[in-house]
Order: structure tokens, then C-alpha cells, then sequence
């Protein structure tokens, strides 16, 4: 049946158009997940050390002397020896965040009739929300920049990722910049090349011209890493690392006692494995100072074979009220450890994190680059603004056996 055409004469939306107002129902609305448990649990509890220079070296009490033993009547006493000592270095890296606006979107935007938000508010808050949330990331990172592993079948300019993690995550997304490459060499594939388009389910990434990478190559957020070494700070994965590495220029070939805790074996997660891991800290010489972190499938697992009958011979563990921990958080208890669930923690570990022997050693807190005494930076010719943020720190310890990680199957999601 043919349509009804609209009668002749009458005034329609369409003859009204140019004339009919748009509503924007406000306020705006954030469609980002902002939250940083670790950072804020790390900035709320960790110990910050404040100084000046290029620097920290942090001495250690690494070994006991062997000038002792029990010997009968006339024999000579034990052979002399010393106490061992060794020095652990961290250096400070330098983590920025930057805005631009012209002239024109500052003034334009100034009043509540002429935009919902002012440009340069929001600019400059987000700006500090972003860099704490990349903040977040790093310091659950291996110290190496590296944000994704490349696996076979990318072509000119789709990249294949062997997990979607870091999508899902946010940390590789749409408009950033990245290099592609290996830790030698960070650009060798490409250089500067934003993304495009992501696909989460695929764990695919698409970039103008990726340089075709092959399986076990990585990817880096652009001129984060260089052929020197890796730009930003140390991360969690560094300290409590589940693979042998070199931590404040000590090699854990060298120093047994700078070796943290592990439990690698790779296969479920159970309360057996954690109780058995726990049992490896006091040997150890647990400080006391411990709070245990994982994504929220781990803390699901957790909870579940503690309230799961089936799942003990006691018929399970209630948890009948929260327990409130330093940061904000409410959390469940392993032993008298509060556990936290963090999205942004690396999927299939636990992190048994001794906050005591972390230390966050910076210059500060974030601050503008503003020596000059302003903010807002003109830039030259233009009616145009730039705006720079700064923070020098490293995450450090004086201690790692004191903490444990644990890897663990199953967990492909996160959650």
C-alpha cells in the first residue's frame, strides 16, 4: 500500500528545521573507568621518600658471618668472618602528561550558556586523571614499557595481540600513539603509528602501517622505550617478578636473598597454593606488612572455595561483615592478609605485596611545569595554550623475599 503523502499547506518539521533548537541533557557523562587501587592503596600506605639528585641507593644486609661453630677443649676457635652487605640502585624516570587549547575554545567555552563544560577545566583535569590511571599501569608493569605481545598472522596493518587484556583494559586504544618492535629495539617494525580501530574479541588492533610484526614481538606506547632501556618506572611484575630479572642492579644469580617468593606452577588457584605460599613468606620473615592483590577473578575463585561447602571439610567460611584496610577499600581476609581486587591487575597472578619494603622515591607529587610562573604556556605566533604536567619517581625496595607472586589457570577475562 503506497504511503499517505503529507497534505500540501501545512507547516512540518521538516519546513521548521533551521529553526528547531537541540537539547543536550547534561551534565556530561564519563564513559571511562578511572578507579586505581593499587596506586591509591601504594599512595595512601607505601613510604614516600623525598630527595633531590639522580638516584637512590639503598644498602642491604644480605649474609651472616661464617665466624661461628662449637669446638672442644684446646681446639682453636671458629675462622674470623663479616657480615655481607650489598647496595641496591634505582633511578628516577620522568613521567609527563601534556594540553593544548586554542585561544578561541577557552574563550568560547567560559560560561554554562556558551558549553556544558569549560574546555580548559577539563583539559586540565583530565589530564591528571589520565596520567594517574597510565601511573596505575606502570606500576603494575615489568619495568620493560612493553603493553602487549604480538602473536603470528598480523598483516600491513592489522596487529594480532595474544590477549585482549590490555583492550579490554583501555591501556591500547583508539588516537595512541605506538611503536612496535623488541626490547633492543622498540621501533624496528614501526614507529609513532596512532590506532585506528580495536577490535576486542579478535584482540586486534589496526594502525596506518604496522611494519608487519611476527609472533613474540611487543608493543610500546610511543618513544616510551628506547634501544638503552625502558622509560618508565619499575612496576610490581619488576619486584615480585614470577621470572628471574635484575632489581636495583642486583642479579638474583648473585644474591639468593633478593629473590622473591614464587609459586609458578601455572595450574588453578586454590586456598592450598596460597596457604602453602603464605608458609614460604614466614620462612622468609614475613614483616607484617603484608596485603595480597589480584584481578577479580582471582578474588572470585577466593571467595568461592571458602563459601563453596563442597569446597572444604569444614562446609565453607562466611564472611558476614566487610573489613575496612587502609585506601578506602572493603575487602575479605586469607589468613589475617586483606585481599584486594584490582581490574587493572595482571590477569592469571597474585600478588603477595609487602608494603613495607616498597618504597615510592620521587621528587614530589605532580606538579605543572611552571617555573616560568605560569601554567598556561602561549605558543609562539598562535592564539594557542599548552599546559604540561611532571613527576619524577621510581617505585623501589629494600627488600623483595618478603613478598610472593603466584600464577595461576583459568583466568582469560579478568573477572
Amino acid at each position: 500500500m503506497a504511503a499517505t503523502p503529507v497534505l500540501s499547506g501545512l507547516a512540518s518539521r521538516t519546513l521548521y528545521d533551521a529553526v528547531l533548537k537541540d537539547f543536550y541533557y547534561g551534565p556530561i557523562v564519563k564513559q571511562l573507568n578511572d578507579s586505581t587501587p593499587l596506586l591509591q592503596r601504594l599512595e595512601s600506605t607505601t613510604d614516600h621518600v623525598d630527595f633531590s639528585g639522580r638516584q637512590v641507593v639503598v644498602p642491604l644486609w644480605t649474609g651472616r658471618s661464617a665466624g661461628k661453630g662449637w669446638r672442644n677443649e684446646g681446639e682453636p676457635l671458629p675462622t674470623p668472618g663479616a657480615q655481607v652487605t650489598k647496595k641496591a640502585v634505582f633511578t628516577l624516570k620522568s613521567a609527563y602528561g601534556s594540553f593544548s587549547l586554542t585561544g578561541h575554545v577557552i574563550r568560547f567555552t567560559r560560561n554554562d550558556p556558551g558549553a556544558f563544560v569549560r574546555a580548559m577545566e577539563t583539559e586540565m583535569d583530565g589530564i591528571k586523571t589520565d596520567v594517574s590511571v597510565d601511573l596505575a599501569r606502570v606500576l603494575y608493569g615489568d619495568g620493560t614499557a612493553a603493553i602487549a605481545t604480538v602473536v603470528a598472522g598480523s598483516t600491513g596493518t592489522v596487529i594480532n595481540l595474544s590477549s585482549n587484556e590490555s583492550l579490554v583494559k583501555g591501556q591500547l586504544h583508539v588516537g595512541l600513539l605506538i611503536d612496535v618492535g623488541t626490547l633492543a629495539t622498540p621501533e624496528s617494525r614501526c614507529s609513532a603509528q596512532a590506532i585506528t580501530a580495536v577490535n576486542v574479541t579478535a584482540a586486534q588492533i589496526t594502525v596506518a602501517a604496522s611494519g608487519t610484526p611476527v609472533a613474540t614481538e611487543l608493543v610500546f606506547i610511543n618513544d616510551n622505550a628506547d634501544t638503552v632501556s625502558s622509560k618508565e618506572a619499575n612496576g610490581i611484575q619488576a619486584i615480585i617478578s614470577s621470572t628471574a630479572v635484575t632489581v636495583g642492579g642486583i642479579t638474583e644469580a648473585s644474591e639468593p636473598t633478593w629473590i622473591p617468593t614464587r609459586d609458578a606452577a601455572g595450574t588453578a588457584l586454590t586456598v592450598d597454593r596460597m596457604l602453602q605460599l603464605r608458609g614460604k613468606l614466614k620462612q622468609a620473615g614475613d614483616t607484617g606488612g603484608q596485603f595480597i592483590i589480584t584481578d577479580d577473578f582471582g578474588l572470585r575463585t577466593f571467595w568461592n572455595a571458602h563459601t563453596n561447602a563442597a569446597a572444604t571439610p569444614i562446609g565453607g567460611i562466611r564472611y558476614n561483615d566487610p573489613t575496612h584496610i587502609d585506601g578506602g577499600f572493603e575487602t575479605v581476609k586469607f589468613n589475617g592478609t586483606p585481599i584486594i581486587g584490582d581490574y587493572l591487575h595482571p590477569w592469571g597472578k597474585m600478588h603477595f605485596v609487602d608494603g613495607k619494603a616498597l618504597k615510592i622515591f620521587h621528587t614530589g607529587d605532580w606538579q605543572y611545569l611552571d617555573e616560568d610562573g605560569r601554567i598556561l604556556k602561549q605558543r609562539a605566533g598562535y592564539d594557542a595554550w599548552d599546559g604540561f604536567l611532571v613527576r619524577d619517581l621510581q617505585l623501589g625496595c629494600n627488600r623483595r623475599n618478603s613478598s610472593a607472586v603466584m600464577t595461576f589457570s583459568g583466568d582469560t577475562n579478568g573477572v
